[in-house]
């Protein structure tokens, strides 16, 4: 949310419409779960659920059902073995589920290619900056491509991580959207 939404009094006005209504479901997803603490959200008698990632078998038939039209069934065991074995090895997977946005981010990837011949996404020669090149880069510069062409943004995605790394060193983990107003207007 940008910093001048109110949360709370957002949700008050839900709570206070449901609690009008008399009986109504209401579901306000978000992708932040601190919105409000736990004692803040029974006071506005609101029930919190929060959804749980792929378990590895899930993550499997996604990627089967996803890919069953493209490839021959010995082709996406081996997609399965190899998506499932890089993202186990890293912080996209945590008590045994996967992220499941992250999971369509690497399946993304493996679109890309014309035909799946033991691509690696770790060693993408496509990722225009230095990293590791490891599944986590190839990830996060799917990412920017895939947001810069959403946003429909006019410049290159390389552009945006630049951008981005910029306001990370300014900024840090908060960015206060005055002063990145401030100094895009400047650019």
């Amino acid at each position: 949310f940008g910093e001048k939404f109110d949360t709370r009094l957002f949700l008050e006005s839900v709570s206070s419409i449901h609690s009008e209504l008399g009986n109504s479901r209401i579901l306000i997803t978000s992708r932040d779960h601190n919105l409000l603490n736990d004692e803040e959200m029974d006071m506005l008698n609101i029930n919190k659920f929060e959804l749980l990632g792929f378990q590895e078998k899930d993550c499997i038939r996604y990627v089967r059902k996803r890919f069953r039209d493209i490839y021959t069934t010995e082709e996406l065991n081996e997609i399965c073995r190899d998506i499932v074995s890089k993202i186990k090895d890293t912080s996209f997977y945590e008590d045994g589920r996967i992220v499941p946005f992250f999971i369509d981010v690497v399946c993304n990837i493996y679109e890309e290619y014309e035909a799946f011949e033991g691509a690696d996404i770790a060693s993408s020669e496509d990722i225009p900056y230095k990293c590791l090149n490891n599944v986590t880069d190839g990830i996060i510069y799917s990412i920017f491509e895939r947001e810069t062409i959403r946003h429909s943004i006019p410049i290159l995605s390389i552009d945006v991580f630049d951008i981005f790394c910029h306001f990370s060193a300014m900024y840090g983990k908060r960015w206060n959207i005055e002063q990145v107003e401030q100094y895009i207007s400047m650019m």
